[in-house]
């Protein structure tokens, strides 16, 4: 593979999209949650009411028994779950890239962290999955798999590896072959985490510079499992 990483490729093939900041706080869960309410509807953000099959949230007769997830926020860029010990942000529809995204992640930290509602933040991860439609993934990546069945093709076979690179932990989680309403998809799962307990981040410029080199790391793993002529047929765009 070339040294070179891609800046992005075409079609994305991006289905999920997470930042995780799980924080310490002395401040009561309850008393948080609806400041928060107030400081991101008052900052642009909306709350997220998703649709849903669920019977407790679709049937008439349930109707009273639903709970809305009133923790859920969005705005038109990221998607924001405030919860007890961590917040985890989400692309909000179609992924913005990484300078985007970033900027709406530490924009928001920021602003959680000067009304009280985000203390101490002692770990950061992110995780990307990517789909590929009608992809036998396992045959596109440097890595090898091979199984003792012959003449025959795995279906739905899974894999996952995870190792430490200095101090970031990193984990690959694969699908292959997976089957859907009569075809095939193959999924990427890559997650970069870092655990900062023993030095926690209070600053805004802490955050970014971690966010920064997960992000690296993650593009890293990503395009360094194609093989070169599978990477070539996503049509990536370099800079």
């Amino acid at each position: 593979m070339t040294s070179k990483l891609p800046v992005k490729i075409e079609p994305e093939r991006l289905k999920d999209t997470i930042v995780e900041l799980r924080y310490h706080s002395q401040v009561a869960y309850e008393y948080r949650l609806g400041l928060c309410h107030k400081v991101l509807t008052d900052h642009g953000f909306s709350v997220f009411i998703p649709s849903s099959p669920n019977p407790a949230e679709t049937n008439p007769a349930h109707f009273f028994l639903a709970v809305s997830p009133k923790h859920i926020f969005q705005n038109d860029v990221i998607r924001v779950y405030y919860e007890e010990g961590k917040v985890v942000i989400n692309s909000n529809g179609q992924y913005r890239g990484w300078k985007r995204y970033s900027e709406s992640v530490l924009i928001l930290a920021d602003l959680l962290r000067r009304e009280n509602l985000l203390g101490e933040i002692y770990w950061v991860g992110l995780r990307y999955i990517s789909e590929f439609s009608e992809v036998q993934i396992f045959d596109q990546l440097t890595w090898q798999f091979n199984f003792p069945v012959d003449n025959s093709q795995t279906i739905n076979t899974s894999f996952r590896t995870e190792w430490i690179d200095d101090s970031d932990h990193i984990v690959v989680n694969l699908l292959n072959n997976g089957q859907r309403g009569g075809t095939s998809f193959s999924l990427m799962d890559v997650d970069v985490n870092h655990n900062c307990l023993d030095k926690p981040i209070e600053l805004p410029e802490q955050l970014a510079d971690v966010l920064n080199r997960i992000h690296e790391k993650e593009k890293l793993v990503f395009f360094g499992l194609m093989n070169e002529e599978f990477l070539q047929s996503l049509n990536p765009t370099y800079v």
